[in-house]
C-alpha cells in the first residue's frame, strides 16, 4: 500500500472514532451490501479492523470491506444503549 495513501487514510477515518456513524460493507463474495449504525469505538489499522458499538453490541468489520461510511445523529441510538 502507497505510505501516502495510507496516512490519507488513517487521517480520515480517525475523526469518526467515538462518534455515531452509518457504516456500508460489501464482502467481495456476496451480492448485495450490508448496513451497520452505531458508534465507531476503535480503529486498528495494524490487523485492519474497526470497532463498533451498535444495539446487538460490538461488532468488528474489516477495513477493505468498508464502502461507505457517514456520521449520523446519535438520537435513536443513545435510547438503545442506555
Amino acid at each position: 500500500m502507497n505510505q501516502r495513501y495510507y496516512c490519507e487514510r488513517t487521517n480520515y477515518l480517525n475523526n469518526y472514532i467515538d462518534k455515531y456513524c452509518k457504516i456500508v460493507t460489501k464482502s467481495p463474495f456476496e451480492e448485495r451490501a450490508h448496513v451497520i449504525t452505531g458508534k465507531v469505538l476503535e480503529i486498528d489499522y495494524i490487523t485492519g479492523y474497526i470497532m463498533i458499538e451498535y444495539d446487538r453490541g460490538i461488532n468488528c468489520c474489516n477495513l477493505n470491506t468498508i464502502v461507505a461510511i457517514r456520521p449520523k445523529d446519535n438520537g435513536d441510538y443513545s435510547k438503545i444503549i442506555q
